[in-house]
């Protein structure tokens, strides 16, 4: 593997691990079962990711807490839709990112793979949440 794909591996790596530990700040606010089970599924799942990225980079990453203050201030000002929506945005971005990077490591095909369903379950879960103000 070449110094530039591992340099953008630990990339990716890194903003996994800030993520898993912003999805989980995200799991403590939010109340409905039906908005956490989904989050906490992607927890899950972003941490069997860094395990694979730890194989490949042979490095570990600490989480920084940048992404927990991003959360934090646009559910707060703008709520949990817009929340969910600017999440669904970015894994647009992150996926991009892992399928530019899929050619030179296939091993990350996976980690694809659920950016891409990501975005779908953060756009239902803003459409769920877009619904539910309507009715009160």
């Amino acid at each position: 593997m070449e110094k530039k794909d591992i340099k953008k591996l630990l990339k990716i790596q890194q903003e996994i691990a800030n993520e898993t530990l912003a999805y989980e700040a995200l799991v403590h606010v939010l109340e409905d079962a039906a908005l956490t089970e989904p989050v906490e599924r992607m927890i899950t799942e972003r941490k069997k990711h860094l395990q694979i990225l730890e194989k490949l980079t042979d490095t570990k990453v600490t989480p920084k807490e940048n992404d927990i203050r991003y959360v934090r201030r646009v559910y707060k000002l703008f709520g949990i839709q817009r929340l969910f929506s600017n999440l669904e945005t970015i894994m647009k971005e992150k996926a991009k990112d892992t399928e530019s990077l899929m050619k030179s490591v296939p091993q990350i095909k996976e980690i694809h793979q659920a950016e891409v369903r990501y975005q779908s379950v953060f756009k239902k879960l803003a459409a769920l949440e877009k619904k539910k103000k309507k009715l009160k």
